[in-house]
């Protein structure tokens, strides 16, 4: 026994180390096969999807600390914020996936954490959502019949006019009795400063190239020029109809043609709200109940899937597949030199990454900006230039809900451009807004200011431009806006007299910008869908605006539909644009989403490969160039770029950017981090006052 137990004791270290291994082991197994018993999916399973304001999300953004020390409530249930393009993709994969019976979708606010963003969906995110449903719904009646929906949408109230148009998308539609649904119609309310400036003391010296430019209205004026108000009627007008059309489309359908479909949904818009009642009377719903009279048996059923849980087996799944990569880099907010998230820097970074790595054959500049810096807008429009030269590697630019102004002055560098009918587009043009403090001020706040200059006044907000400024100010602002109608015309193909129609600083919807210019052989050729149509004249609307008296006192604008003898003068003119240039041209090359753009853009690198591949000495297609190659989309998946690195990965670059010193978090560095971070806002604001814009106001409506 004593033998045994001294050669026990003289190998404990292996058996201790043995044990140890063999537990990891064992634990490791246990939880793979755990994590494998989670991740099956049963057949005729349904994906249950929570949706709400703020659940989908064009770029997920990192959490502050603020959110991630949230007291959570004990009803908060907790939420996974989904990325647009993984939704529409785990959407694509789930149609195609025979386990996948339906979804049963919970539009409800309830148990959301007050720490999440309830930022509503744009009308141009709807849109490339509902194009998903369409095709899901398709396909689960192919595969299961028609007998049963595959589709159902539920909520206790719809808070928002763009959560209710997505729902409409689910073959059913239900709501509790207390309910709403807030179809009011899309509105813009502006707020004009120029009174309240000169009651300050502040005045404002204003250019903008040209008439239609807005962004400086609201300091120089008291209500928008009538050239303004006709452009934005024309955008919101517009915006409505193509809202009204998917609402027709999806609950009115069956009252006849589309244009009688359409007809009924703008009578509902503009007669809305809706108690659960009303809008049961009206066809917005299918019927009043609450969630556990809809889905009893998925509560505890094992045919069960939460959508999140969805999206990660499909990552698993198909995490090895060796497809060709897409890369997808956003840009949103406005674009200016600052270093942030999914700014003009990062999308910089994304290109040069995206060039240099070999497994990516195509690039995807994903835009939701309205603008801003001349200088930032120029420095990514060469950026595209340089990697389309130096790598040959298309680059799809894919609008979102706007993409205008300096974000089109970027995006014309790109092999193509998609947006969809309901984006905001246009708006070519620059502004320069020089605000200038005056004496009246000063005085208010009993103080005195003493300039003391040794060179020029021009960048001194305390006086006056002379008359000499003033006309060199001119000359550059114009100088400016000859190059942005340069870049566009040389990136688009476009001659100077049709962009001359098209620029001044008109914004327009996605669906105007492709009809009034459009490219002489579409790109739809390269993507079929399901639900791609090619506009027709049909779709063109002419707009009024008649002012009307209010109790208020408050201004009001009323937005209605030309009469026929205007409808009809504009679809001549429309139909006099005949396409007179090769593919490429025309201010964006066709209507599509986010997958919409990366398709084609992967079609173009086959396209191009095949034909170096046949004749190696020819030189590369143009950029739009038509093909009949149909490519499987399983070929090709799309990746974010640049790649989002851990929290840990994060410290230790931080670290490495101010060399080897001693980390710190006392007080008086809490201080410096804001001390810079006001001064740095402080030089921001400086230098606005010297800088060229290129950007279009965000037009706030009702689709919120």
């Amino acid at each position: 026994m004593k033998r045994t137990a001294s050669r026990v004791w003289a190998y404990r270290r292996p058996i201790i180390v043995s044990v140890i291994v063999v537990g990891m082991i064992t634990r490791g197994t246990l939880i793979s096969m755990q994590q494998q018993a989670n991740d099956f999916v049963h057949p005729d399973t349904y994906l249950t999807w929570r949706v709400f304001d703020g659940s989908i999300v064009e770029v997920r953004q990192a959490q502050s600390i603020g959110q991630l020390l949230a007291q959570p409530t004990p009803g908060d249930q907790p939420v996974r914020i989904l990325e647009l393009h993984q939704v529409i993709e785990t959407l694509r994969r789930a149609k195609d996936d025979a386990r996948i019976r339906g979804i049963v979708a919970d539009f409800s606010q309830m148990h959301v954490p007050r720490a999440v963003l309830r930022q509503p969906l744009g009308l141009a995110q709807t849109e490339e959502l509902l194009t998903a449903l369409h095709e899901f719904r398709t396909a689960k009646q192919d595969q299961f019949g028609k007998d049963q929906p595959a589709t159902v949408a539920w909520s206790d109230t719809f808070d928002s006019q763009t959560a209710f148009l997505l729902a409409t998308g689910f073959d059913r539609v239900y709501m509790q009795s207390s309910g709403q649904v807030p179809l009011v119609g899309l509105g813009s309310s502006l707020t004009f400063f120029r009174r309240m400036l000169q009651w300050l003391g502040v005045r404002v010296l204003s250019e903008t190239r040209n008439e239609y430019k807005s962004v400086t209205s609201a300091f120089v004026h008291d209500e928008l020029p009538p050239e303004q108000l006709a452009n934005l009627s024309d955008v919101l007008g517009g915006l409505q109809h193509n809202m009204a059309r998917l609402l027709g489309q999806n609950r009115f359908s069956e009252q006849g043609p589309p244009h009688v479909a359409t007809a009924k949904a703008e009578h509902v818009l503009r007669h809305g709200p809706y108690s659960a009642s009303e809008a049961l009377a009206a066809g917005l719903i299918d019927g009043i109940c609450h969630r556990h009279d809809i889905t009893p048996s998925l509560d505890v059923s094992e045919t069960r899937r939460a959508f999140s849980h969805y999206v990660r087996i499909c990552a698993n799944e198909h995490a090895d597949d060796p497809a060709d990569k897409v890369a997808v880099i956003f840009l949103q907010g406005i674009m200016d030199r600052n270093s942030k998230s999914c700014s003009v820097s990062e999308a910089i970074h994304g290109l040069k990454q995206a060039a240099e790595n070999k497994d990516i054959r195509a690039i995807v500049l994903r835009i939701n900006s309205g603008g801003g810096e001349v200088i930032a807008s120029e420095a990514l429009w060469a950026a595209i230039q340089h990697v389309r030269k130096s790598t040959q590697k298309p680059v799809v630019a894919s609008f979102g809900s706007v993409a205008a102004s300096g974000a089109y002055y970027a995006a014309s560098a790109a092999d193509a451009i998609f947006a969809c009918e309901s984006t905001m587009t246009g708006s070519i043009g620059v502004a320069f807004a020089r605000p200038t403090i005056l004496r009246e001020l000063i005085d208010k706040v009993q103080l005195n200011v003493q300039t003391i200059l040794a060179g020029s006044i021009g960048a001194s907000v305390l006086h006056d431009l002379d008359d000499q400024h003033v006309s060199r100010l001119r000359t550059h602002v114009d100088e400016m806006y000859k190059d942005f109608l340069h870049k566009v015309m040389q990136g688009r193909g476009m001659s100077q007299d049709v962009l001359a129609g098209l620029a001044g600083g008109r914004i327009m919807t996605g669906l105007a910008a492709y009809m009034r210019c459009r490219p002489a052989q579409p790109s739809d050729e390269l993507m079929p869908s399901s639900l791609r149509r090619e506009p027709t004249a049909a779709d063109a609307q002419e707009w009024t605006t008649r002012a009307e008296d209010n109790e208020s006192g408050n201004l009001l604008v009323r937005i209605e539909r030309a009469d026929d003898d205007t409808a009809a003068n504009l679809q001549n003119d429309l139909a006099s644009l005949t396409p007179t240039a090769a593919h490429g041209r025309g201010l964006i090359d066709g209507i599509g989403g986010l997958r919409d753009a990366a398709r084609y853009a992967y079609a173009l690198h086959r396209m191009r490969a095949r034909q170096a591949d046949e004749s190696p000495e020819t030189e590369d297609a143009p950029a739009g160039a038509t093909s009949t190659d149909k490519t499987d989309d399983s070929a090709w998946t799309m990746v974010r770029v640049p790649e989002r690195v851990p929290l840990w990965r994060q410290l230790l670059e931080n670290k490495s950017l101010w060399g080897d010193g001693p980390l710190s978090l006392s007080i008086t560095d809490m201080w410096e981090y804001w001390r810079t971070f006001a001064y740095n806002t402080m030089a921001d604001l400086q230098h606005a006052s010297v800088h060229m814009r290129a950007e279009t106001p965000w037009i706030m409506n009702a689709a919120s």
